[in-house]
């Protein structure tokens, strides 16, 4: 049955689920994806989307579709290999690491549920995109997820001259009773870099905290901050979160932060590392996931506290989306490749 078009709510354009997911995989197929990166992709964005992570969804795709376009991203097939009874690595030649990923995952998960703990690499992939991705597939399996990736260097760190380490995300979720989710997905940098170019796309200011310029000065102008680089959360503490980071990652075999090349521009993969942790909370305490959705409401109840910030990950039904990015997106699924 045709589905109904978009609807128009004054400066906005409503898409459900189906709509936007079949938009984003047109656009990834005329790019040049293959049908299975783009089946992959497509709904990875258009649930980032629908979750309201707005800059790792819809226009992050844009980076995608001119990676494939450009060469950065390769349409091609992840190599699966075990290394250990708990421990797997995947070549992701050149393409996504959420394909990669979900070549890994069933594996992952019952390696985990019978070992209690597993771990699935990834390397030579394009930047990991929304981390919580990965979690989100754990905890629906009731596996415990901790997930990290490096990028190309945009973080500058223990006084270095520009940009030494990646925003290097880290990401946590464990999975509650009822449906809930305790969940977690931060850079180690003060800010996410999309963040900072969608600043500077609407011509606003960002905080001081944010970047420094190219001369190492701190500035509220988005322009500058992406000639720049950004500064670790929290001073030299999120910078050892980011070094940490930078180490699991590219345990896998992807390349330092200082050695990827852009992700935004040229022909070449950044070929950075993902690392996910999958791990069965029964093997340790049965009884735990219970007793820590009781103490989330203790907190709440005799300490005043919000729990809803780790906890509220609720995916809308649909998204509103500006005319400008809706009609970017339509037209990169009706373009030529």
């Amino acid at each position: 049955m045709a589905q109904s078009p978009p609807r128009n709510h004054r400066a906005t354009v409503e898409l459900r689920r189906g709509e936007l997911t079949e938009l984003c995989e047109r656009a990834l197929l005329v790019s040049g994806a293959s049908p299975a990166q783009a089946t992959v992709l497509a709904a990875a964005t258009a649930e980032a989307e629908l979750l309201g992570r707005r800059p790792v969804g819809v226009s992050h795709l844009v980076d995608y579709v001119d990676g494939f376009r450009n060469g950065r991203i390769a349409p091609s097939s992840p190599s699966l290999e075990r290394r250990t009874a708990v421990i797997s690595t995947v070549d992701c030649r050149g393409g996504l690491a959420q394909h990669g990923f979900d070549v890994a995952l069933p594996g992952l998960c019952a390696r985990a549920t019978e070992h209690g703990l597993s771990v699935a690499a990834l390397r030579h992939c394009f930047t990991a995109g929304e981390l919580d991705y990965y979690i989100r597939r754990l905890n629906r399996r009731g596996l415990m997820g901790l997930a990290c990736a490096n990028s190309p260097a945009l973080v500058t760190v223990a006084g270095a001259r520009g940009p030494l380490l990646g925003s290097n995300p880290l990401a946590f979720g464990v999975p509650l009773p009822h449906g809930r989710r305790l969940a977690f997905d931060q850079a180690s940098s003060a800010t996410a870099w999309v963040a900072v170019r969608e600043a500077a796309m609407r011509d606003e200011p960002i905080p001081t905290s944010w970047a420094v310029d190219n001369l190492g000065a701190p500035t509220t102008s988005a322009e500058a901050a992406l000639a720049g680089a950004l500064l670790p959360f929290g001073g030299y503490k999120g910078g050892n979160i980011a070094l940490l980071v930078e180490v699991l990652a590219t345990l896998s075999g992807g390349l330092f932060s200082v050695d990827a090349p852009p992700f935004n521009h040229g022909a070449t993969s950044p070929s950075v590392g993902v690392v996910v942790v999958a791990v069965s909370v029964d093997a340790l305490d049965p009884g735990y996931l219970s007793r820590l959705d009781a103490q989330l409401d203790r907190w709440k109840a005799d300490y005043g506290a919000n729990p809803d910030v780790w906890t509220a990950h609720h995916e809308a039904a649909s998204c509103l989306m500006s005319p400008d990015l809706y009609e970017q997106l339509r037209s990169l699924a009706t373009a030529e490749g």
